[in-house]
């Protein structure tokens, strides 16, 4: 209740000033350096809270499980081989119904959160805006677009290199944020509104939908660019494979 109530604010008074800038070409702070700090760990936690991480953490606790069962039963067989038939019938299993507690784990870890937080805050923040209202988001609208090849997933990859972090936090208006040491260009445009044109809406509205998990939001309920994307590939949906966390290098 406290995180949402403290989201909203701070998304409505970005939308307010979004709307006024369309209108009447107002510029004004967008919000303040205490405001980013604070929005910075309320998108870390939106982030964690996704369900396609809650998946992933999940997947690798049962790979790490089926490793350790592994070991474990190699070594009481190396002492005692002559139970080695039992021993090999032993087996563990992660219970998925374990998954809420694993998940909340996660998206309350302090130190986890905050050190997200921490990479958002201090990167280039541009916010593009249109007066059209057709911005899509998704039901997993935080993304990661990385910009250099393989780059190791720092801090789940909000503290890579090259990093850009696309979030739509409105119909009219879709958050940028830059890693600073790679996207020097982005300090001069940086904490304030920009126009955006349509080829590049339309890219940020096709990550929207390639990268969700089940669900896709228009205001104006144009799925127009969605049934194009379908089009090109034989009528069927696209979806990009998640990155998932390795064990024992799988």
């Amino acid at each position: 209740n406290n995180i949402e109530k403290l989201y909203n604010q701070i998304l409505e008074n970005i939308n307010v000033k979004a709307k006024a800038w369309m209108e009447n070409n107002k510029t004004e702070e967008i919000i303040s350096h205490n405001e980013k700090k604070l929005f910075s760990q309320l998108i870390a936690v939106q982030y964690l809270r996704m369900p396609n991480i809650r998946d992933k953490f999940a997947d690798a606790q049962k790979k790490r499980i089926g490793f350790t069962s592994d070991i474990i039963k190699s070594v009481l067989i190396l002492n005692n081989p002559e139970l080695k038939g039992k021993i090999e019938k032993i087996n563990a299993e992660y219970d998925e119904k374990y998954n809420p507690l694993l998940h909340s784990e996660i998206y309350s870890d302090e130190e986890l959160f905050k050190g997200i937080a921490n990479q958002i805050i201090k990167k280039h923040w541009v916010y593009y805006v249109s007066p059209l209202n057709d911005f899509y988001t998704s039901d997993n609208p935080i993304l990661i677009k990385p910009h250099i090849q393989n780059q190791k997933p720092f801090y789940d990859g909000f503290g890579m290199s090259g990093a850009e972090i696309i979030f739509p936090i409105g119909s009219s208006v879709l958050l940028t944020i830059w890693d600073s040491d790679y996207f020097n260009e982005k300090e001069s445009i940086s904490d304030s509104f920009h126009t955006i044109n349509d080829k590049l809406k339309r890219e940020y509205n096709c990550y929207q939908y390639i990268w969700a998990n089940k669900q896709i939001y228009s205001y104006n309920e144009d799925f127009s660019l969605i049934d194009l994307l379908k089009i090109s590939n034989n009528g069927k949906e696209i979806f990009m494979g998640r990155p998932k966390i390795l064990v024992n290098g799988k």
